[in-house]
């Protein structure tokens, strides 16, 4: 008893799958149900490409005037004659191709799929750029049938300013569109003890005096004796103190000047100051050490008290102020007297 409800179980399970696959798109209902149908047109449709729905394909059936669908796989008394093929759908890059004809004799019906041709697109066209901060999007077109493509563009690069920033390790160019970031780092390279690259002072010299102005800057013409000025001057009230600007070794020292000699045969000259009674010549001195202070009186008759700062480098007079940090095309000449 219990092997025949098993073996009845079995066949209704097989029964079961066969109706299913029987329903089922593709080729094994063909066998069970020779007749075509819509369902039956628009599954094979489907699995080539075909992206409309069931009642569009049906409703484009009807256009063509193709109201009997056929039969296939049967076995005919006669040899089969078919007309030319109708084109329902022509085949290209946005249509699957589908054709139909029958037997002018029987209902016997060949049915023609093919797969829809790739787009072929052109050249990339780029309708928003990329920024830093937001994607930015592409758009390709097909050259058959004109659909397009769009294409998400990763972000950009950072904007960075052309000009040189700077600060102790090296310069670099900051991004000037909100974001910190910056672009190029380098190393400085110092001659001088200033940079070659972005005209950054080493930050060997220290500004020697607290000062309030200047009051002559560095190769202005001097009368009445028609010399150029060798340093700048700085103003500051009598009794400032008045610093190294850095490590080195008095090498002259009298009245009211002091000069201090440096690594690489720089010299730093300081006039116009009280120099510290404990100096003498040939001591070595630190950076930031106190050497003396502004004198009371200025040597010149209608000058404001000042300290007069000099920097030489192999015994030839330089600019001080961009080996002090005070880059030169911050200022202009006048504007601060």
């Amino acid at each position: 008893m219990k092997r025949k409800f098993a073996l009845a179980a079995v066949g209704i399970a097989a029964a079961l799958a066969l109706s299913c696959g029987l329903a089922a798109c593709g080729t094994g209902h063909y066998i069970a149900d020779r007749t075509w149908t819509v369902a039956k047109v628009y599954c094979r449709a489907a699995e080539n490409g075909y992206g409309g729905t069931e009642q569009e394909l049906g409703a484009l059936l009807a256009a063509h005037e193709i109201t009997d669908l056929g039969v296939t796989g049967g076995e005919a008394d006669h040899e089969h004659i078919f007309p030319e093929w109708t084109v329902i759908l022509k085949k290209a890059c946005n249509s699957i191709g589908l054709s139909f004809r029958q037997c002018t004799l029987c209902r016997e019906a060949e049915w023609a799929f093919e797969e829809a041709l790739p787009h072929s697109y052109g050249a990339r066209r780029v309708v928003k750029e990329p920024t830093c901060w937001e994607k930015g999007i592409a758009l390709y077109t097909c050259t058959v049938c004109g659909a397009l493509k769009e294409e998400e563009l990763e972000e950009g690069d950072h904007v960075f300013d052309t000009e040189w920033s700077s600060d102790a390790e090296g310069h670099f160019h900051k991004a000037i569109c909100g974001h910190d970031a910056e672009s190029g780092r380098e190393p400085h390279t110092f001659d001088g003890g200033v940079c070659t690259v972005c005209g950054k002072a080493a930050g060997t010299y220290l500004v020697p005096v607290e000062y309030s102005g200047i009051s002559k800057y560095f190769g202005e013409n001097i009368t009445p004796w028609e010399y150029l000025h060798n340093g700048v001057d700085f103003i500051a009230e009598a009794g400032t103190p008045v610093f190294a600007t850095a490590a080195g070794v008095i090498t002259n020292l009298g009245g009211d000047m002091i000069v201090i000699e440096h690594e690489g045969n720089v010299k730093s000259w300081y006039r116009c100051l009280v120099i510290d009674p404990s100096l003498k010549k040939g001591d070595a001195v630190k950076q930031g050490q106190k050497i003396g202070v502004v004198a009371e009186a200025p040597n010149y008759e209608g000058e404001e008290t000042h300290l007069c700062f000099e920097l030489t480098f192999d015994e030839q007079p330089q600019d001080p102020l961009p080996y002090l940090g005070i880059v030169p095309d911050r200022y202009t000449y006048g504007d601060e007297r």
